[in-house]
């Protein structure tokens, strides 16, 4: 069933990639029927992916990729405005561009590229080969060599972190997690985060082991340079808060296409951007739209729209910031500093980034286990039963 989705999928890609590169930023009746045609590709994706017989492993994530890249194209196609004419000029501009890229070439590449990579609409903060040099470029050999070790490693993570519905007392913590037994609150939630942990594990690991992947091939095979893949992901480190968590730690690929999208219906409603509401809703309003692609996900997963918990997740992200930054006014307010201006701080942070991520991620994960359980696929093995840690 993912071979039917995938041309479709594909489709979609290249029908925004020719029309961004063979057709000016003015044009608006081909770039309008482009965006019509991707979205009409985006639901039949979808409509895939509910079908009997799927791999829902991969039907979920190709379906939500498919709204991304529907979010995506309506921002390159009408609201950026992206053209390969504007791609060469700004090359001219660059000292370390030697040619201008093919247009063919380009009109292939720029869909992938959801961060765009070495353009003139490249996003902020982009990750750093090296943190404390962030001009470098990693070597050719050096490039392949980490790709390889990180595919290896998020390889290795993905099938130790990953277990058969046949393993011991699987079945019985499952039951914990799902509300079916009644133990303690303290133990339903060590259950919970037993299980949130290692899914995060996995999600990351998906993430970056694809993504080396890809960079691995691209580069291997001299399609592309290493200046084309930074690292897909910031440091754990970085995570001290969730504004930090999304914005900084976590990939950026839906950034652009999410917060563009929602700034053009802003100003259709003709909404001021510089108030204080305005801010509240537009950062609510980003998170909700993560949490619908997320929603296509979670249905190509077998998950019953009235159970998923995508968009609640989601959502309930933007007010954990606008708490972290309401605390953090309250502070400088009365102690005249930053609440992480030091070591504690941060720990603090740290502390508070888990605590609410264990609090909020169940009400998205665990119908997803759920699905997944009963689809007969492999699942997150719980750190207690992994380890040996027993519960009391």
């Amino acid at each position: 069933m993912v071979l039917t989705q995938l041309p479709q999928w594909i489709l979609i890609q290249a029908t925004i990639g020719l029309a961004i590169s063979y057709t000016p930023p003015n044009a608006n009746i081909a770039r309008s029927a482009a965006a019509i045609a991707i979205i009409a590709l985006a639901m039949s994706v979808q409509i895939e992916a509910l079908l009997p017989g799927r791999d829902i492993r991969a039907a979920g994530p190709i379906a939500a990729m498919g709204w991304v890249n529907v979010l995506n194209g309506i921002e390159l196609l009408l609201l950026s405005r992206v053209s390969y004419a504007a791609q060469v000029e700004w090359e001219k501009t660059q000292p370390k561009v030697s040619a201008p890229t093919l247009q063919l070439t380009w009109a292939f590449w720029m869909p992938y590229n959801y961060r765009r990579v070495r353009t003139p609409w490249q996003i902020r903060r982009l990750p750093c080969f090296k943190r404390n040099e962030p001009g470098y470029v990693p070597g050719k050999g050096r490039f392949l060599a980490t790709c390889a070790g990180k595919a290896v490693l998020c390889g290795l993570l993905i099938g130790i972190f990953t277990v058969d519905l046949r393993y011991p007392g699987l079945e019985e913590q499952l039951s914990i997690l799902w509300g079916q037994q009644d133990v303690p609150v303290l133990h339903r939630v060590l259950v919970q985060t037993s299980f949130m942990v290692p899914f995060a594990v996995l999600i990351r690991a998906v993430i970056v082991g694809v993504y080396s992947v890809m960079a691995l091939s691209c580069v291997g095979l001299g399609i592309s340079e290493p200046v084309l893949w930074p690292p897909i992901s910031g440091s754990l480190f970085d995570a001290w808060s969730i504004r930090r968590l999304w914005g900084l730690t976590w990939h950026q690929m839906l950034r652009t296409c999410l917060s563009s999208n929602i700034n053009f219906v802003f100003s259709v409603l003709r909404i001021p951007s510089s108030s204080v509401v305005a801010y509240i809703l537009r950062l609510v309003l980003v998170f909700a739209l993560s949490g619908l692609v997320h929603l296509g996900m979670d249905l190509g997963f077998s998950v019953p729209i009235k159970d998923s918990g995508a968009l609640y997740f989601f959502t309930l992200q933007a007010f954990g910031m606008m708490f972290e930054q309401l605390v953090d006014y309250i502070w400088s307010t009365v102690f005249g500093k930053s609440t992480r201006t030091g070591i504690a701080g941060r720990i603090v942070g740290y502390l508070w980034v888990v605590g609410f991520l264990a609090a909020t991620a169940p009400t998205w994960l665990v119908p997803v286990i759920k699905a997944v359980y009963y689809g007969g696929e492999r699942v997150p093995l719980p750190m207690h039963l992994g380890w040996g840690v027993l519960l009391a």
